[in-house]
């Protein structure tokens, strides 16, 4: 498990990078930047709700932020999520490797540095989408919950035909690869028959060996299940777990390296179990049962009973009187055992290939009903338990990355596409239902709202990817570049350190590519999922792309949503960070292989000396293993290349041949593996993250000093105060959505109005946008822009419910004859920067009241569904080691 020491190196880490990029928001202020804008305080208007005259975009953010900021500030609120959401990012993406991949801390912290340092993080906190990154800052955090998720409702590892019987792991495996069963359930059995020998079976040979009466069976190397043989014959068992051991009277048993279960003697017979526990040995009068190196559950002895010691107990051995039975090799079942004793002689039947198990190998009903009761039941409820403790934690986790990331409709959307594809189609349907569930603030407002109408095509064009200088537009995606603003880049991202930082990110990626989709479906459905995040946005700003694009959003309700197409690099990050990390192990692999090549010379291959070979061998200096002198039947040669495995040939058996003839095993030689050291790792790591930061230094506090926290004037709380409520909305001049401050950063940024007074302030929601006016959803802000600009009599103003005409000064933007109107309205505050007019009785265009509950009731599921995550998350049982993701 990993230890407190490492997750608080990541963590610290993660929170260095963070303190780097965020750094000058640490002091007092508000972020003011382009879309970035936070108030001290801010109200639960209609538009805060989404029933306002534009689309819900900023939903349910702006209602969060009412609803918290009368106890928490609002610039301290902002900030905080800022913040958190950076760092979850970056640990999160290092969380999602260390479980993945097996990721060390060097390991981690490439991830962790691929998350939070690139151009995307700095593009968008240039452009002030400071709430997209609670969405961004989630993807790592669903993959994980919706793996665990996924693994947890597979179908129980159980054997249909043994009714219900859990299997081994290893029986769950491709149709083409042979199964191997494992020892505590690998049966065979050997039939005897009278007057005939069977020459001992060989490692590598299935059992169904019969024996004749007065016949004698060598030990073998393999586990001998359901064992039948007739009078007057010996049974040695061997290697392997022997169940249903049968014989006829006056017979001795004696079992060998394996397990004996179902052991039932008759009179006057001996078992002597072995190796193993014994389970229900049942024995009648004059009986011997002999117990090993186990407990014996359930035995039952009748008198004069007899124990001599062994080396493992038998459980469940049925021996006949006078029957000696030769047990067959590794554990391999053919048809024949299913049958019972034979009675007519048979002779000794050939071998299936090793490992071999096919339908007759499975037992009885009998045996079922016992092997269910003592191994499938605990199974399953092992299962169980294991899957409601991991349910818990992961849907917990799940539950809250979808709230967090719907914060605003991007971020749901990004969450919902990693969530949903990596959940699997068993938990497909209740994982839609609570996405859909956190979804309800933004949908309700659309249904409800402005939002259901078409939105402008202009704007698929004008928010198109950008090509950046040297990369094109597919390369600058392929970098997490591309943002449609060409303002909002930092200044390394308009120079040829762009094409340099995009070329070692690209080969980071490369590098690790392989091990990632080697891990199964979760690494090969985030690396298509990120194939598919650059390709598409590419393919959106080509001529046909902009087309499909328009029609879109004026077919489809609420497609606008997706005609900012850069956001949705964001989903290629987890595989990259996933990527750059396998890469580092890559390149810490190559570099040890380095290493020792040319500080180790090329080693003689190894060689046995003459005390270590048997008598009657001879060593071979162009070989690996030594040859017998003899011409012996296996009596092989191997190249000095080659490694020969050590023969599984019984070594207390003779061959007729002549001296046994082994292959001694060459010395495992660890520099072949090439596993990187520690030391190795981390200079590794020290590189992949050198590369990374140096490229885009510039990303350094506040990129470059733009995250700057702003302090606003007096004259604002003074407008706010001099407001009276339910007196009508407000209407601003100059008209447009940006603003030019002189407290405020040279870059444009939103009107701080409409979240810094109580009633909703009409905003048309146009845009301009590379010499491109994008019209918003707003027809009666519109029509009152208009209308103050045209000089228009304060009466129409109050017809259309302006109840309230605020002038700022300070900033440049269209006037109009605007001051005709003043003149017919009453002036209400007066100062330098800010004026405030009154108009008397307004008409109300307030949202309905049931409008309003509706809303406030789906923010406040919203909010229960992050709280019961947060709380699933933070007390549920963690899962151990071994649960990691596959």
């Amino acid at each position: 498990m990993d230890t407190w020491r490492e997750r608080g190196v990541v963590g610290g880490y993660c929170a260095l990078l963070t303190a780097l990029i965020v750094g000058p928001l640490a002091g007092s202020g508000y972020l003011l930047l382009r879309d970035a804008v936070s108030t001290p305080r801010s109200y639960l208007t209609d538009s805060a709700l989404g029933l306002g005259g534009a689309a819900p975009r900023a939903v349910p953010q702006d209602a969060l932020i009412a609803l918290v900021s009368p106890v928490i500030d609002g610039g301290v609120l902002v900030k905080a999520i800022l913040i958190v959401a950076l760092w979850s990012a970056g640990y999160g993406a290092a969380v999602l490797a260390r479980q993945l991949l097996a990721a060390p801390i060097s390991m981690q912290l490439v991830a962790a540095t691929v998350a939070l340092w690139n151009p995307y993080v700095a593009e968008r906190l240039l452009q002030g989408h400071w709430s997209l990154f609670a969405g961004y800052a989630a993807l790592p955090w669903t993959a994980i919950a919706a793996t665990h998720i996924r693994r947890a409702h597979r179908p129980p590892l159980t054997n249909k035909r043994a009714h219900g019987t859990p299997l081994a792991r290893d029986e769950h495996r491709p149709r083409h690869q042979t199964p191997t069963l494992p020892a505590d359930l690998a049966a065979t059995r050997a039939q005897a028959q009278p007057d005939t020998a069977t020459s001992p079976p060989t490692s590598g040979q299935p059992p169904h060996v019969a024996a004749q009466p007065n016949s004698t069976s060598s030990p073998a190397n393999g586990p001998a299940a359901h064992i039948q043989a007739h009078p007057n014959s010996g049974t040695t068992p061997a290697n392997g777990p022997a169940r249903r051991a049968q014989s006829q009277p006056d017979s001795t048993t004696s079992p060998g390296n394996g397990l004996a279960p179902h052991a039932q003697a008759q009179p006057n017979s001996g078992t002597t179990p072995a190796n193993g526990p014994a389970r229900r040995a049942q024995s009648q009068p004059d009986s011997t049962t002999s117990p090993g190196n186990g407990p014996a559950p359930h035995a039952q002895a009748q008198p004069n009973p007899t124990t001599p010691p062994a080396d493992r107990p038998a459980p469940h051995a049925q021996v006949q009187p006078n029957a000696a039975t030769s047990p067959p090799a590794n554990g391999h079942v053919n048809d024949a055992t299913r049958a019972t004793a034979p009675t007519q002689p048979a002779p000794a039947t050939s071998l299936p290939e090793p490992g071999h198990v096919n339908d007759a190998t499975r037992a009885d009903a009998s045996t079922n009903a016992q092997v269910n009761a003592r191994r499938g039941a605990p199974a399953l409820r092992s299962m169980r338990t294991t899957r409601l403790t991991s349910d818990w934690r992961a849907w917990g986790t799940l539950t809250a990355s979808f709230a967090a990331a719907g914060l605003t409709p991007t971020g749901s959307l990004l969450a919902a596409i990693i969530g949903l594809a990596l959940i699997g189609r068993r938990a497909a349907l209740p994982a839609t239902l609570i996405w859909l569930a956190t979804c309800a603030p933004w949908l309700t407002a659309t249904a409800l709202g402005a939002g259901a109408g078409p939105s402008d095509p202009a704007g698929v064009a004008a928010f198109a990817a950008r090509a950046e200088p040297w990369l094109g537009t597919m390369g600058s995606l392929a970098g997490l570049g591309g943002i449609w603003n060409a303002e909002a880049v930092p200044t390394s991202r308009t120079t040829p350190l762009a094409l340099v930082a995009t070329l070692f990110l690209l080969t980071m990626v490369a590098l690790g590519v392989r091990a990632v989709w080697r891990q199964g479906r979760t690494g090969k459905t985030l690396i298509t999922i990120a194939e598919a995040a650059i390709l598409l946005p590419a393919l959106g700003a080509t001529p046909w792309g902009l087309s499909a694009g328009e029609w879109l959003v004026t077919e489809i309700p609420g497609a606008g949503l997706l005609r900012d197409t850069q956001k949705y690099v964001a989903l290629a990050v987890p595989a990259y960070a996933l990527c750059a990390a396998a890469g580092c192990r890559a390149v810490a692999t190559w570099l040890t292989k380095l290493r020792r090549h040319l500080s180790e010379p090329d080693q003689a291959p190894y060689l046995p000396t003459s005390e270590q070979l048997p008598p009657g061998t001879a060593a071979d200096p162009t070989t690996t293993a030594y040859r017998p002198t003899h011409n012996h039947p296996l009596a092989t040669r191997t190249t000095a290349h080659e490694y020969r495995p050590p023969s599984t040939t019984p070594q207390n058996v003779s061959s007729p041949a002549g001296p046994d003839s082994r292959t001694i095993p060459k010395p495992r030689d660890t520099s072949a593996l090439a596993i990187p050291t520690p030391h190795v790792l981390r200079t590794a790591a020290a590189l992949f993250i050198a590369l990374l930061i140096i490229p885009l230094a510039d990303l350094t506090w506040g990129v470059s000093g733009a995250l700057k926290p702003v302090h606003y004037p007096a004259s604002w709380a003074n407008v706010v105060a001099h407001i009276e409520p339910d007196t009508g909305d407000v209407a601003v001049i100059p008209g447009g959505m940006f603003r030019r401050f002189p407290y405020a950063p040279t870059a444009p940024v939103l009107d701080p109005a409409p979240r810094l007074l109580p009633p909703d302030v009409l905003q048309t929601g146009e845009l301009n946008v590379r010499n491109n006016t994008v019209s918003g959803e707003g027809g009666r802000a519109r029509t009152v822009e208009n209308l103050l600009l045209a000089g228009a009599p304060a009466a129409k103003l109050a017809d259309q419910g302006v109840g309230w005409i605020l002038i700022e000064k300070s900033t440049p933007g269209p006037r109009g004859k605007s001051e005709t109107t003043l003149a017919t309205a009453q002036l209400a505050y007066d100062a330098p920067d800010l004026a405030l007019y009154r108009i008397e009785n307004p008409h109300h265009f307030n949202a309905t009241r049931q409008s309003r509950a509706a809303a406030l009731a789906a923010h406040a599921l919203w909010a229960s569904l992050m709280l019961i995550g947060l709380l699933a998350t933070a007390f549920a049982p963690r899962t151990s080691r071994s649960q990691q993701l596959t």
